[in-house]
């Protein structure tokens, strides 16, 4: 019984030396896929930033645009999930 014991012990060991080696290569991949796309992004964003400097009226005129575009949808899901209506003659 203490051989059996002794090999499920040292095969369970096995097992998450196992887990715990591939847990690690899971993590160093994502943490170099993450670095590159943080990387990536800053490229972008700082290219952004360049071109709303050039043009500071247009991109407050998008801006502005989005910020109405997203008032009105809000207003519409807000009216769409309302549970009770509210009419004028009840």
């Amino acid at each position: 019984m203490t051989k059996i014991n002794k090999m499920l012990a040292e095969r369970t060991v096995g097992v998450l030396h196992q887990a715990r080696e591939g847990a690690s290569d899971l993590y160093d991949d994502a943490s170099k896929t993450a670095a590159g796309a943080a990387k990536q992004v800053g490229t972008q964003l700082q290219a952004v930033s360049e071109v709303a400097r050039k043009n500071p009226g247009t991109t407050a005129t998008v801006l502005g645009g989005v910020g109405i575009v997203s008032f009105l949808l809000g207003v519409a899901v807000g009216l769409t999930l309302a549970v009770t209506r509210h009419r004028w003659y009840t």
